[in-house]
């Protein structure tokens, strides 16, 4: 296994240096973004990029479910900000420093997440990697995580460190220790189970920090019935979900009523992210217009559960409509559908595609606008980042529309015939 300290590889193509400046500019980048959809946060920071391997991605059986993973394989190596593989760990020094910087958004409302309100800013470490790969040294997650979390700019965030490799996280805890280096109180420690087989993680995570140190799972891509007893009432937070895309396993309802039935005997906060693409309940399968079933608005009502860990029974929220009053809401949990929040996610991604719009525009860009695709389900304007990287490894022109081979050669020799400095 390598360990790679790299700049952004360069895709020589023509006319991409444009498309990828426009690409690291865009808000919905999954490199490290200041906005996301993932459903528990409000970004992500990725201080390291690949892994080496896990349940969920090894080639050698051919295992590769891992949506970072995924993401890897098709711009690893072509795209700045992957590494070149997946299995080639690599270390991006500073994203964490930059991301210490963003707004503080502790009493703000969050439209489109409204289970969060109130809370600062949440950033998930490292969605694309595992910075816990044995080849990562303990001297730089002190300098690129505990450095940038434990700063002024820093302690402003809540910080959401997961991992599948809990052992290695409880070393490096027990290492900062015997160096009276505390682990900061607003660094979240987590670990990833998606069997009852992987619940052992959950001792090593355990180990992490101190009393104050909030302890949390992702109990996703779930594909058996899992029982927490034995450690819930040691934990803080339970994230629980379905896998999504293509070639899923099926997530039954029934496990996701356990779970919060579970963590209601333990006063445990618990959060239902996503049931997944298959759904099945009693044996019958389910189907939803959301295709990872992430829209709770869809699921039967006792489902819908969205707990925080930190939120206090009130805390000071910025209102909408008169920004200069405050009021005080209470941030316990939001289980019922509303259809004001419902309007705010529409006016939300109507924004996001105004903001790619303008960028794109800003750029120079003949960007496409939101259409519907064949199954009728509208496109998001976050994807169009990589629509245009796509582009970039076709040697198209960003926003240009697929064609026919044949066409593309016509229009070659085209240019070529009118001595196209571009060709």
């Amino acid at each position: 296994m390598d360990a790679t300290i790299t700049n952004p590889p360069r895709v020589r193509v023509a006319k991409s240096r444009k498309i990828l400046e426009w690409w690291n500019e865009f808000p919905g980048r999954r490199l490290m973004s200041i906005t996301t959809k993932i459903q528990w946060c409000d970004s992500t920071c990725n201080p390291t990029m690949g892994c080496e391997g896990c349940e969920l991605w090894n080639p050698k059986t051919g295992v590769k479910t891992c949506y970072a993973g995924v993401l890897h394989v098709r711009f690893g190596g072509k795209v700045p900000g992957y590494s070149p593989k997946f299995n080639q760990v690599t270390f991006y020094p500073g994203r964490m420093a930059e991301a210490a910087k963003w707004k503080n958004l502790a009493g703000m409302v969050r439209k489109d997440k409204p289970w969060m309100n109130g809370l600062p800013r949440l950033v998930f470490v490292s969605d694309m990697s595992d910075a816990l790969s044995t080849v990562v040294p303990f001297k730089f997650l002190e300098a690129e995580i505990i450095g940038p979390v434990a700063s002024d700019e820093g302690r402003r965030h809540r910080w959401l460190w997961l991992t599948k490799r809990p052992e290695r996280m409880a070393k490096f805890s027990a290492e900062l220790k015997a160096r009276n280096v505390e682990w900061p109180e607003n660094l979240w420690a987590g670990t990833s189970i998606t069997s009852q087989a992987t619940a052992s993680r959950i001792g090593n995570l355990l180990r992490v920090g101190g009393e104050k140190t909030i302890r949390f799972l992702s109990v996703e891509p779930q594909s058996e019935s899992i029982d927490l007893g034995p450690w819930l009432p040691r934990l803080n937070w339970i994230i629980q979900g379905g896998q999504s895309g293509a070639g899923s396993r099926p997530f039954h309802v029934e496990w996701a009523s356990d779970l919060i039935q579970q963590c209601k005997e333990a006063g445990v906060a618990y959060f239902l992210k996503q049931l997944g693409s298959t759904v099945h309940r009693e044996g019958r399968p389910l189907r939803f217009v959301d295709s990872h079933a992430g829209n709770w608005a869809e699921w039967p009502e006792h489902l819908r559960v969205r707990q925080m860990p930190e939120a206090p029974d009130a805390a000071y929220v910025v209102s909408d409509s008169k920004p200069e009053e405050v009021t005080r809401v209470s941030l316990d949990v939001i289980e019922t559908e509303n259809k004001g929040r419902e309007a705010a996610l529409k006016a939300s991604a109507t924004k996001r595609r105004n903001q790619a719009e303008h960028v794109a525009n800003e750029s120079g860009l003949n960007v496409p606008h939101v259409r519907s695709n064949r199954q009728g389900s509208r496109i998001d304007p976050d994807s169009i980042p990589v629509q245009a990287a796509r582009a970039v490894q076709r040697g198209m022109r960003p926003g240009s529309t697929a064609r026919s081979s044949s066409h593309a050669r016509a229009r070659q020799r085209s240019r070529s015939k009118e001595g196209d400095p571009s060709t």
